[in-house]
């Protein structure tokens, strides 16, 4: 029994000593999967602020064994004013805190957590309240003090009085405090016992009472906090604040007032609930006067400028529209004065200059090239600026166009047109499309009858009489190249064949035909103007036939007579024609042509313009040929609106000498700045500028999202515009004393205004195709820059507000407008050669043109370089 009894025993001894069943707290750390419960434990319960607890977590299995784990953490409500580190817990916050054992691993949480009571430390610091903080002079204040622990947590039992700093004028009566005099103030509270060291304050503000006196105005905005404004203006609405002193002698600012009386009375409007705001209608210096508004009898004045308007500045020279030439310097003078006074500067063209007695100025400014513009700006001690603005156009040299034409108007050198040997025969000739010279001669060869050159009869001998009729060819080639002074021609007649025909003795050759394989005459066409006409002369002729045969035999008697004959006809062929032919159609390059310039404005006149060219000189070297040509452009019907000196003629930044060569493309036209500016002033001669437009002629802009109805505008140009090449932009447009005149209804108003223009806007030279497939020159406007617009006449909604019109003129109407004007610049066709003039032997209707690929610029020369088609 006892063996059986002591072997169980034993047994259970070593089960418990060596069974890793459940992992008790004795052994390494279990998975905490295998928690099922947490107990929560602390050493003690109630601790003082400050104060620390260690805390023990105990997790257990299901059988209720104490398991050892890792991973836990605390939960602590309220958790203001506690701090763990790991397990644990640092508490500053007076009252009850419950602290709970977590484990994150498996979300178990003690859910009968352990209450530690945190008692007040011992007292740190004093801290003084007060209700209500701000108060007016001799309004009480409630002061409230605490004691508290260095956590801010409240220790009872002190007894405090208030005390107050600065205390000069301050009643403490207990923890009732009150004072006469404005400031902050510093509230502690002072324990009756034993001091508790740091005392916390309570600032307490006491504000002036109600003003019973009226010392002074002031007024909002103050300019002070406008940097860029000295004085106030018409959009200005203006609040005016009055400041005094309270019955104890404290300063009141803010106070509230009432307007009374404005001296001098400039227009004005007084508005506001208590009638202290105040807008001015017109400029000036005034003494504005208020009152207080709960005592009438305390009143207080101030001096308010108004003044918006820069200084009226009138030029007396130059007069607008100005064009000169001769020495590049112009007086400007004029008179300059301010509706208040005084005129701080006046500035012309960037350069500031003495006023004189009486606002006189006078100074000399350079000219340039082009139009010149005089901008005169002034500034009166309130720095409002006034800008006015006018154009003098200058050069050396100036086209009357009085009345115009080649001869007495003629630009020099105005165009040179210049081919390569590309351009002269490429090689590749197709009638259907002529895109050099050999392919105009190939097609006038196969129109030519060779039977007109024949003198009949070519022979007479023993009774016998020979005639050549019905002298044809299959085909023909044709090859040009160039040559000091002018171009070498080969033309290839092939398969030729001719009848010969006998009106003689019966004893004679009769009637046969006679073939050629080909015949080739080359010839050397020499090409010069000795006395301003085209002259072509044929040298080195050489005529070479091939493969001569009769159709009998008999014939062979009397082919020496046959190979003279076609020797001396085709000489005659080159010499007397072709070679005639060329130097016509070189002589052809110069044009006259008219063509219209559309009307603006709808049901406007059309502006026909003349353009006409002549052959000054031809130059031919093995690289290129040039024809130098003097030039003219001019309005048909001139209506010229103001007198000026003319077209304006080149003197600008680089020489006037022919461009460069050889040419970079098959085909080079130099068309000279002058032709440009006769152009331009032919548009603004005959009448194509000065226009009367209304809303449907500035383009594609809609004016009435800007309440704009019923709108006319007007134009009149003083000046032509200016093509000009010499400027740091490039190519501008250069518009001087352009008059707008605009009329409209204005946001249901009628409205009317007028400016002056000055500006410029770089410009783009392109090269378009119109309907008909011509080439056209035409000008892309860019942006004005600079613009300057000069309000002469402001009538409507706008009236006093020279800046808001410009502002909506810039945004709407002047863009659009001026595009349409320069628009109306556009479109010069480059013309096509009509080359049946030539020669009868060129069929009706055949013409060259010119496929632009390239715009630059040389010197005073805009170069189009391409090629022919």
């Amino acid at each position: 029994m006892w063996n059986r009894v002591g072997l169980w025993l034993l047994l259970l001894v070593s089960y418990g000593l060596f069974c890793s069943c459940g992992n008790s707290a004795d052994g390494g750390p279990v998975d905490p999967i295998k928690v099922v419960s947490i107990d929560t434990e602390v050493e003690v319960t109630t601790v003082q602020a400050g104060d620390s607890v260690d805390v023990s977590c105990i997790g257990r299995d299901q059988a209720g064994r104490v398991l050892n784990v890792e991973g836990f953490s605390l939960q602590i409500e309220p958790n203001e004013g506690a701090s763990t580190e790991d397990l644990k817990v640092t508490l500053t916050l007076a009252g009850t805190v419950d602290i709970a054992c977590s484990l994150e691993a498996t979300g178990l949480v003690d859910d009968t957590p352990v209450s530690v009571e945190v008692t007040p430390g011992p007292a740190s610091k004093t801290v003084a309240f007060i209700e209500p903080a701000v108060t007016v002079v001799d309004e009480e204040a409630v002061v409230t003090c605490e004691v508290q622990d260095a956590y801010g947590n409240e220790v009872s039992g002190s007894s405090m009085v208030a005390q107050v700093q600065p205390d000069l004028d301050v009643t403490v009566a207990g923890m009732v405090v009150s004072s006469t005099r404005t400031g902050d103030y510093e509230v502690v509270c002072v324990p009756e016992g034993a001091d508790v060291g740091a005392k916390d304050t309570a600032i307490w503000t006491v504000e002036p009472g109600v003003a019973v006196t009226l010392d002074g105005l002031t007024l909002d905005p103050d300019l002070e906090d406008l940097p860029e404004q000295l004085a106030y203006t018409l959009e200005d609405k203006i609040t005016v604040h009055g400041y005094g002193e309270d019955s104890y002698g404290n300063f009141v600012s803010d106070v509230l007032v009432t307007v009374i009386g404005i001296e001098p009375a400039l227009d004005h409007v007084i508005f506001g609930d208590d009638d202290n705001r105040v807008r001015f209608k017109e400029e000036g210096v005034v003494l504005l006067t208020a009152v207080l508004k709960d005592n009438p009898d305390e009143t207080a004045s101030i001096e308010i400028t108004v003044d918006q308007s820069g200084p009226d500045i009138v030029i007396i020279e130059p007069e607008r529209g100005l064009t000169m030439d001769g020495d590049p310097q112009v007086v400007v003078s004029g008179e300059v004065s301010d509706n208040l006074g005084e005129v701080e500067w006046v500035r012309i063209n960037d350069s500031y200059v003495n006023i004189e007695k009486g606002g006189y100025f006078t100074t000399s400014i350079p000219l340039e090239y082009g139009i010149n513009m005089i901008v005169v700006e002034a500034a009166d001690p309130f720095l409002n600026e006034s800008l006015v603005a006018r154009s003098v156009a200058w050069s050396t040299k100036w086209y009357p166009m009085d009345p115009p034409s080649l001869a007495t108007n003629g630009i020099t050198d105005g165009m040179f047109l210049m081919f390569t040997q590309e351009a002269l025969d490429d090689g590749d000739h197709d009638p259907s499309q002529i895109n050099d010279f050999a392919t105009i001669f190939e097609i006038m060869m196969e129109s030519m009858d060779l039977n007109q050159f024949v003198g009949n009869p070519i022979g007479e001998f023993a009774g016998c009489s020979y005639s050549i009729n019905n002298m044809q060819f299959a085909d023909s080639a044709v090859s040009l190249t160039l040559i000091d002074g002018g171009v070498n021609m080969v033309i290839t007649l092939y398969d030729l064949s001719l009848d010969m025909q006998n009106s003689g003795q019966w004893w004679c050759v009769p009637n046969e035909t006679i073939t050629l394989a080909s015949v080739t005459i080359a010839s050397d066409i020499l090409i010069s103007m000795p006395n301003g006409e085209i002259e072509s002369s044929a040298e080195n002729t050489d005529v070479s036939i091939e493969n001569l045969s009769f159709s009998g035999p008999l014939l062979n008697l009397i082919s020496g007579l046959i190979t003279p004959f076609l020797e001396t006809t085709f000489e005659f062929v080159i010499s007397d024609q072709i070679s005639n032919t060329i130097g016509e159609l070189f002589a052809a390059m110069a044009f006259n042509q008219t063509f219209e310039l559309p009307a603006i404005s709808e049901g406007g006149t059309p502006n026909e313009l003349q353009l006409e060219t002549e052959v000054a000189s031809i130059y031919f070297e093995p690289a290129f040929l040039q024809l130098t040509m003097n030039s003219t452009a001019y309005a048909v019907n001139s209506l010229r609106p103001h007198e000026v000196l003319g077209s304006i003629g080149y003197a600008g930044c680089g020489p006037s000498g022919q461009p460069s060569t050889p040419p970079e493309n098959p085909l080079k036209i130099a068309m000279h700045d002058d032709m440009l500016n006769q152009l331009v002033f032919g548009a603004w001669d005959g009448g194509t500028l000065n226009l009367q437009i209304d809303s449907a002629g500035i383009g594609d802009i809609d004016v009435s999202q800007y309440g704009i109805t019923d709108l006319v505008i007007s134009t009149d140009f003083l000046m032509p515009i200016v093509f000009n090449s010499c400027t740091e932009k490039g190519d501008v447009v250069e518009i001087g004393d352009l008059y707008l005149d605009a009329s409209m209804n204005l946001i249901g108003q009628e409205a009317h205004f007028g400016f002056w223009i000055q500006g410029e806007a770089p410009v783009q030279i392109v090269v378009t195709q119109n309907e008909e497939g011509e080439n056209e020159i035409g000008f892309e406007l860019l942006d004005l820059d600079p613009l300057y617009l000069e309000v002469v006449i402001n009538e409507g909604p706008f009236e006093g507000n020279d800046e808001g019109i410009i502002s909506l003129i810039k945004s709407t109407l002047l863009g659009e407008m001026l595009s349409s004007l320069t628009g109306g610049l556009g479109g010069f066709a480059i013309p096509s050669i009509d080359l049946s003039s030539v020669s009868p032997d060129i069929p009706e209707g055949t013409s060259i043109n010119v496929n632009i690929s390239d715009i630059f610029r040389e010197n005073a020369y805009m170069i189009l370089g391409g090629s022919l088609k």
